[in-house]
């Protein structure tokens, strides 16, 4: 098999295929194994992102000495120092959250888990891996802050059994995160977890407290933590809290975790996020004081609340 390689398509096509020192290698399309059946070929394939390329295949790389080339084989193959890719792929992972993205995604992380004290010592966390969201990129840093040994706990990666994602598991695995299948809720419990990870992040929290106030004229948000009666009491905690949607999306892309499935939102969530959008282009700093603002209530400015057990008026204390 021949090296592949993903060519930008934002080159202006050329007629003839002899001279391609003036493009831009951009990355390896990973898992696409089929015959070389002549010295070229190109055709426009689909990689793990999702995103359409234009696919060369050619035996060697000498047309493209001029050019920087990224590239890696299938993942079952050895690179040129004999060393599994799969055993690579994870070691980047690794380092990646340890350099690139630890102020981004391992530092907020680590932050929400000591503010909101989300794991203490004598707890085993479950964290629940499903396609298409960012429960990769969370099994990966339960294992980081495992691996500093600051909090002593335990972690188990489980997704569930009648999801059609065996290739998201075997990417999951081969990122060193072992997956255990679950057939309900109930397995979790029965594995002894006291605590179940889930991925939403930052952004959801906005877009959670705006529609309260547009659409349930209520104050409220995703709580970093909470007890959660369908789960048999298992606390659910939030560890991306603090952490951006834009970052996770870069790491999950940059590593092909990605499955290239579409997002299901209801009118009310595209419309808010539509109205944070434009927010943004207004204001740069709106979202996090929107965030801010369910830490800074005062309760002196308010009409009424509750807490789940009756409603209390701000005549209750009025003098």
């Amino acid at each position: 098999m021949g090296i592949i390689f993903a060519i930008s398509t934002t080159e202006k096509e050329r007629n003839g295929h002899e001279n391609f020192s003036d493009r831009e290698v951009l990355f390896l399309i990973l898992e696409i194994d089929f015959p070389l059946r002549r010295n070229y070929t190109d055709s426009w394939h689909r990689n793990v992102w999702g995103t359409r390329i234009r696919l060369f295949i050619v035996p060697d790389d000498s047309v493209f000495r001029t050019c920087t080339i990224y590239y890696r084989v299938n993942f079952q193959q050895k690179n040129k120092n004999g060393v599994s890719m799969g055993d690579t792929r994870k070691e980047e992972a690794e380092l990646s959250l340890r350099k690139k993205y630890h102020k981004t995604i391992f530092s907020r992380f680590a932050r929400a888990i000591n503010t909101y004290r989300l794991v203490e010592d004598g707890d085993h966390v479950a964290v629940c891996i499903a396609q298409g969201g960012n429960g990769l990129i969370l099994a990966k840093c339960f294992q980081e802050i495992k691996r500093h040994r600051k909090i002593d706990f335990e972690v188990d990666f489980f997704s569930f059994e009648e999801e059609n994602n065996g290739k998201f598991i075997r990417i999951a695995e081969e990122t060193g995160i072992p997956v255990q299948k679950l057939h309900s809720v109930d397995d979790v419990k029965n594995s002894g977890c006291n605590k179940l990870a889930v991925a939403d992040c930052y952004e959801d929290v906005i877009e959670m407290i705006l529609t309260g106030v547009l659409y349930r004229g209520e104050i409220s948000t995703l709580m970093p933590k909470e007890k959660e009666r369908d789960f048999g009491g298992i606390e659910v905690i939030r560890p991306f809290y603090l952490v951006h949607k834009q970052d996770l999306k870069e790491w999950n892309m940059e590593f092909g975790m990605v499955t290239g499935t579409k997002e299901d939102f209801s009118d009310q969530q595209e419309e808010v996020k539509r109205l944070l959008e434009e927010f943004e282009n207004i204001n740069p700093g709106i979202a996090a004081n929107i965030f801010k603002s369910v830490e800074n209530v005062n309760l002196n400015t308010v009409i009424a609340y509750h807490t789940g057990m009756g409603l209390h008026s701000f005549l209750e204390d009025y003098e």
